[in-house]
């Protein structure tokens, strides 16, 4: 046999190897990681939040990313629209509650303080009657917590400076605290002026301050820190107690809406602090330890135009 009849077959035969293991290779390194990214999206279907994407090498495992992050955009995406579905009917019944039984309270409040002024009113009369008052003011402010949280509001966004805000609205938070607590005021004297709609921001001052406030209910300091990050071109707001503190079992059910641990709260305070704080492009997050406090801090970006 010749050495070209010897060579020309096996040079086929090698190239049959090489091409086999080329295809191997490609089923192992492909097929099979497209295989799995394919069944992992299949049996997350109906579970979304709990789907772990592999990790591959090369661009295979660039795909599993993206699929990851696509994934995580849509979860989000569907949370806010669960959520707008929630509030825009919670709007529509407030909406009913509201004219149901606002006009009535107005008019037993009134009823209530023109039966006052009488001067045949004996002392137990007169302690029912301011009651009365008393309780319709507290449904009333229920009332219009929802529909604050419900009622759709645009911001109207200025260039506003938090420290003359505080300044203006802590003294009158003041004058209504109990005694055993006291409000310290530490604001940065350069602090540059953020874009906001102040009446929202002093909403949140004053959800922020209520928690605070019912936190230390057994008395002690409550600070209240401006100061501004040079780097980040940010504007930080800090609301400070010492007080019990959050149990980090709910930290993460804080900011739902009609979650309270409170029995006089409505459970929408930090859900709408959380909102106006969004809306005027802060963000807010809350640290807490139980037995040490609370500290409520919001970012915003300054405002240097």
């Amino acid at each position: 046999m010749s050495f070209s009849q010897t060579v020309f077959p096996l040079s086929f035969l090698c190239s049959g190897v090489i091409l086999w293991l080329v295809y191997r290779w490609q089923n192992l390194g492909i097929s099979l990681p497209l295989q799995k990214l394919i069944e992992v999206v299949e049996n997350g279907k109906a579970e979304p939040k709990k789907i772990i994407f592999p990790s591959f090498h090369g661009e295979i495992g660039k795909l599993s990313e993206a699929f990851a992050h696509l994934f995580e955009k849509i979860d989000k995406f569907q949370s806010k629209l669960i959520e707008s579905e929630r509030i825009a009917s919670i709007g529509a019944m407030s909406a009913a509650v509201a004219h149901g039984i606002k006009n009535p309270l107005s008019s037993i409040r009134a009823l209530a303080e023109v039966s006052l002024l009488q001067d045949n009113l004996d002392e137990s009369a007169k302690e029912t009657l301011k009651e009365i008052m008393k309780e319709t003011d507290t449904l009333n402010n229920r009332i219009n917590h929802l529909l604050s949280y419900t009622k759709p509001s645009v911001p109207n966004r200025h260039p506003t400076n938090l420290n003359d805000l505080l300044k203006a609205l802590i003294p009158s938070v003041s004058r209504t605290l109990p005694k055993a607590i006291t409000i310290d005021l530490q604001l940065d004297p350069s602090l540059p002026p953020i874009l906001s709609d102040s009446s929202q921001i002093e909403q949140v001052i004053l959800e922020l301050l209520a928690n605070a406030i019912n936190a230390s209910e057994k008395g002690g300091l409550i600070q209240i820190i401006t100061r501004s990050d040079l780097v980040q071109k940010a504007v930080l707001l800090e609301i400070i107690d010492h007080g019990k503190g959050i149990p980090s079992a709910i930290m993460d059910a804080i900011f739902q809406p009609f979650f309270t641990t409170s029995t006089e709260g409505t459970g929408l305070g930090l859900a709408i602090a959380k909102r106006y704080s969004e809306q005027n492009g802060g963000l807010l997050t809350i640290q807490s330890e139980v037995g040490k406090g609370t500290t409520a801090s919001i970012k915003f970006s300054s405002f240097n135009g």
